[in-house]
């Protein structure tokens, strides 16, 4: 199978699928970045590579899978030696939310061969329903809901309940504003008052839904936004400081060394000599 991506908007409550592909690495094909979609689940077909999420590094091998949701910094690529090929699938809506909100890689990495491959296959029919040549979308809903149901029970998760459509809408149009605003002086007493809700409450319903406060998640998104900068352009760290909604330079480079483990000027270093941040 050659190389593909489908993309779509979500347009539903419930559930939508968001993207799905195929692709066979080089070492070239290196990803840093905060994952936007809901939940993105891989399958690693063929070779090795490595996983950074949320500052946890762990390797995958043929056969196993990962994943990550919408909020968290992450960063893979393949092995050098062994570059892995994968299959990945992007689902969001309130019924993934349901019943995968208490995944952990853990739970995921540990699938029996039995069950892992199962799931593989599932996989595999939702990329099958995605290729160009098939533009029914029902076909392709009703492989991605098989792949969800296949998944869902070879982890053996207990179904959360479904977070309620005005507290969802909440989060969204926050989570829509930061994307827009995140370079502005922004607090959550402030982020509270534009959806009518008390600063803690925001609060409650962000650790609930994302797992992260609101500062976090903004912290996470400036510092994202970062990196794209400092690989991207020629702007002065003091500048890229500022365009990310750091005013104290000093602060911004503390802040970028925690997570990433480099300075600013060190990570545009090694991006320049290709030598990624793990």
């Amino acid at each position: 199978m050659e190389y593909f991506w489908y993309r779509a908007q979500a347009t539903r409550a419930e559930l939508n699928l968001t993207e799905c592909g195929y692709q066979p690495c080089t070492v070239l094909d290196h990803y840093r970045y905060q994952a936007g979609q809901a939940y993105v689940f891989h399958h690693v077909l063929s070779g090795s590579g490595a996983v950074t999420i949320d500052g946890k590094r762990r390797a995958y091998h043929a056969g196993e899978w990962f994943f990550f949701k919408r909020g968290q910094l992450v960063d893979y690529g393949p092995d050098a030696a062994t570059p892995w090929t994968y299959a990945w699938v992007a689902a969001a809506g309130s019924l993934v939310d349901e019943h995968f909100a208490t995944l952990t890689q853990a739970a995921l990495a540990a699938l029996p061969e039995a069950k892992a491959e199962q799931c593989g296959r599932a996989l595999t029919a939702v990329a099958a329903a995605c290729r160009p040549d098939n533009g029914r979308e029902l076909a392709r809903l009703a492989a991605l809901t098989t792949f969800l149901d296949v998944l869902s029970a070879a982890v053996a998760l207990p179904p959360q309940p479904p977070v309620p459509a005005l507290q969802q809408q909440r989060i969204d149009d926050t989570l829509a504003f930061l994307h827009t605003h995140y370079q502005e002086p922004l607090t959550v007493a402030g982020l509270a008052e534009r959806v009518n809700v008390s600063r803690g409450y925001l609060t409650k319903q962000f650790k609930a839904a994302l797992h992260v406060s609101p500062q976090q998640y903004l912290q996470r998104l400036r510092l994202a936004r970062a990196t794209q900068l400092l690989e991207t352009t020629t702007m002065p760290v003091q500048a890229v400081a500022a365009a990310c909604g750091y005013p104290d330079p000093l602060y911004f480079s503390t802040q970028f060394k925690r997570v990433y483990r480099r300075s600013p000027r060190a990570y545009r270093r090694g991006h320049r000599e290709g030598g990624g941040v793990g």
